[in-house]
């Protein structure tokens, strides 16, 4: 916008347009410059609270996640605030990719949404960062993760922080739902290494047959 209204000027000033300004011109230029200012001042207040507020960290119990089970999970937030507001939000978008001629245009909608843990008016100082600890569930039938050339399936986890002095942020970190395929050959691992002896007597077994048969 800034750039636009500035090259706009330049070509009047330069062709001479300014001197034969009326007054509804010039209330245009004035609005222009209210608007181009507070962009500006909306940017760096968005850059000092990225900075400002400190580094999140997110972790997962277990990755990549499943359908139908359930993580825990640990957030930990650094840097000097004054929390009104902080909550850990599992999300899932779907996003559609369209071409009509030469124009592509993309939508994407939330499919799900679910806020797991939430904390309110307390303090984070700079020397201790704060911690949290919270359990998810991806939904039984949810649909994995997908991306193809005109669709996608996004899951991921969001922290979102209202601070004094600070504009809302969320800070996001991706994650992987694996299909139930995935899971029904995790769970049969699972049931192999939880029955070790069965496992030894099938494997000893199919070694004496072969024994058995070679001559």
């Amino acid at each position: 916008w800034n750039g636009i209204v500035l090259v706009a000027f330049l070509v009047n000033w330069q062709f001479g347009y300014t001197k034969s300004w009326s007054w509804g011109t010039t209330l245009f230029w004035l609005l222009a410059l209210c608007i181009g200012v507070y962009l500006i001042m909306q940017m760096l207040r968005q850059a000092f609270s990225t900075v400002g507020i400190g580094p999140t960290l997110i972790e997962t119990s277990d990755y990549p996640l499943l359908p139908g089970e359930r993580y825990r999970v640990f957030v930990k937030q650094a840097g000097a605030l004054q929390v009104k507001r902080f909550e850990v939000i599992l999300e899932c978008e779907e996003e559609a990719t369209f071409e009509h001629g030469t124009n592509t245009r993309r939508e994407s909608r939330r499919v799900y949404r679910e806020t797991v843990a939430r904390h309110e008016k307390f303090a984070i100082l700079n020397s201790v960062p704060y911690e949290c600890e919270c359990e998810i569930a991806i939904p039984e039938r949810a649909m994995h993760s997908f991306k193809s050339e005109h669709n996608e399936i996004r899951w991921r986890l969001v922290v979102r922080i209202e601070a004094d002095g600070w504009p809302p942020i969320e800070r996001a970190a991706p994650l992987i739902v694996r299909p139930v395929r995935v899971q029904l050959t995790r769970q049969a691992t699972r049931r192999e290494a939880a029955f070790p002896a069965a496992n030894e007597h099938r494997s000893s077994a199919s070694l004496d047959v072969s024994s058995q048969v070679r001559p």
